[in-house]
């Protein structure tokens, strides 16, 4: 709870991404962003049952200088690799989970 009260006052003007589209019913993987200002997004993903341990997440709106932050998970601990040139998000998890990163100024009390 204390991490959704970090920018839940950003909801009402947020936009909304499906960086792997729109989830389908048996997908292994899937992710929501969500663009809160300018410079910031929180994105969700969530490893269903049976996915690989690892998935690649295109962010080609995220600025180059960004890293990415967890701000919560599920289960252990992720692994992340962001590859700024090409602004693709590797996430690495290790079981059945769900976790919430953000890029930009969220997750740091302002």
């Amino acid at each position: 709870m204390d991490t959704y009260k970090t920018y839940r006052h950003l909801l009402p003007t947020a936009h909304p991404r499906w960086p792997l589209g729109l989830p389908g019913w048996r997908d292994d993987w899937i992710a929501l962003a969500l663009t809160l200002e300018e410079d910031s997004t929180v994105l969700t993903v969530c490893r269903r049952d049976g996915a690989l341990g690892m998935v690649s997440v295109p962010l080609p709106w995220v600025p180059e200088g960004q890293c990415p932050r967890v701000l919560f998970a599920t289960g252990s601990g992720p692994s992340l690799h962001w590859d700024s040139r090409e602004r693709v998000l590797r996430v690495g998890v290790s079981s059945t989970t769900a976790v919430l990163i953000a890029f930009g100024g969220l997750g740091t009390g302002r």
